[in-house]
């Protein structure tokens, strides 16, 4: 498993069916007459297994509450057998009877709750990786993003997340917030640190660079692009972006910060500046 954010954990698919071939190996190596030792490492495992499945601070405790009392049945079973210190004693008839009567009992429980379980398939979403959508959604923009405008990688982590989960709309607006800072950025490092305008829009920046003369032309018709066919629609509350919009949108979004970042100076240059100075 691997934490995807404070509440998404990302399973392995494969791990219910390793589980099953657990017990799947432990019910045909149970037979009365059998050495102890013989199938020790069998029982062992399964009772890792059900330690770690029903473990309390465990992911899956709560999704499978319904099968915790058979699976404590199971757990004692199985516990009773691996920690008889006579290894080389033949199982009986009761030893092998209360494994594969409470094996049975909780195949069946925990078969009905894995069907009822909250889980979900992300599909694709357009050429973009799905664990980068929802995990690391700024690897999609230049390397020097997170060098040069660290304070906007977070929405577009967000924004990543609300593709992968088809919010399209909730896209948007991080894509866009995210587009914001770094034009501040860009703003600050063309303009000479210049007083930025009043208004921290980007159609006020776009009218400043403009009335200036500063920014790479392209940058500046990128971005009024972005305003008048994005940014704009996007303020009025009834306006909704469907899922290939949003796509879209931080395509183009990505182009002009490809282009505004080649401009922008690390902040770590210019910490050493600083210190040079000081």
């Amino acid at each position: 498993m691997q934490l995807c954010g404070e509440t998404m954990i990302r399973i392995s698919l494969a791990y219910p069916y390793e589980l099953g071939l657990t017990f799947a190996r432990l019910r045909e190596s149970l037979r009365e007459g059998i050495k102890l030792n013989a199938v020790r490492y069998g029982l062992l495992e399964a009772e890792e297994q059900l330690g770690g499945l029903f473990h309390p601070t465990g992911i899956y405790v709560d999704a499978l509450r319904g099968a915790t009392h058979d699976a404590n049945v199971l757990f004692e079973a199985i516990k009773k057998l691996t920690t008889d210190p006579d290894h080389n004693r033949d199982l009986d008839f009761f030893d092998v009877y209360s494994i594969s009567s409470a094996l049975d009992k909780f195949e069946a429980v925990l078969t009905a709750e894995l069907r009822a379980a909250d889980a979900y398939f992300v599909n694709k979403k357009g050429g973009y990786d799905t664990i980068d959508l929802i995990v690391r959604a700024e690897v999609l923009f230049p390397s020097g993003l997170m060098d040069k405008v660290p304070n906007a990688v977070h929405d577009i982590q967000e924004a990543g997340r609300c593709i992968a989960f088809e919010l399209g709309t909730a896209a948007g607006f991080h894509t866009m917030r995210a587009l914001e800072t770094i034009v501040k950025s860009y703003w600050k490092a063309i303009s000479g640190n210049s007083k930025p305008p009043g208004s921290k829009t980007i159609g006020a920046f776009i009218r400043q660079m403009e009335e200036n003369n500063i920014g790479n032309k392209k940058v500046v018709s990128a971005l009024k692009q972005i305003k008048d066919l994005h940014r704009n629609p996007l303020t009025h509350t009834q306006v909704t972006l469907e899922m290939q919009e949003a796509i879209d949108l931080l395509g183009i979004v990505r182009s002009a910060v490809s282009a505004m970042l080649a401009e922008i100076p690390s902040e770590r240059t210019d910490e050493i500046e600083d210190a040079e100075e000081v």
